[in-house]
């Protein structure tokens, strides 16, 4: 199974660039990841129709969850004997009505409006945490 981590345009700081290495250099022990950079909407949905997959959008119309939540949700994936499982974060003005509709799942990061980089280092962040939740590592405290 591969998880893709997908970015519709590419982080603007070096400082978030740095910090998402941290979380992926934990991740390489736990799992298959692909981390992707798409130029534009139209390039991501492309790709997505390439082959199956469970496709996640981070959407402000989407449903919040907590991190115990994100990791039932990533194990239920686990179990579904799904190839691929997509997170995709879009840019400045978010994914279209189509992209909103094809998706598996919306999920709603925050209240805040957040910058593409932050919802970026943020996704990367509770991946790790949901995955360190289902290892039960002890970086998820109750």
């Amino acid at each position: 199974m591969t998880w893709e981590l997908i970015l519709v345009s590419k982080p603007n700081f070096a400082e978030t660039r740095s910090l998402v290495e941290l979380y992926q250099n934990r991740l390489r022990h736990t799992l298959k990841f692909e981390e992707k950079f798409f130029k534009d909407e139209a390039r991501l949905r492309a790709h997505l129709e390439k082959k199956p997959g469970v496709t996640i959008l981070l959407d402000e119309r989407g449903k919040s969850i907590d991190s115990k939540g994100l990791a039932q949700k990533i194990q239920r994936w686990r179990e579904g004997g799904h190839e691929t499982v997509r997170f995709c974060v879009g840019n400045a003005y978010g994914f279209s009505e189509d992209s909103r509709k094809s998706a598996d799942w919306l999920w709603k990061l925050s209240d805040l409006t957040l910058p593409g980089d932050f919802a970026w280092l943020l996704l990367w962040e509770q991946v790790f945490r949901a995955f360190s939740i289902l290892n039960k590592t002890g970086y998820h405290h109750d």
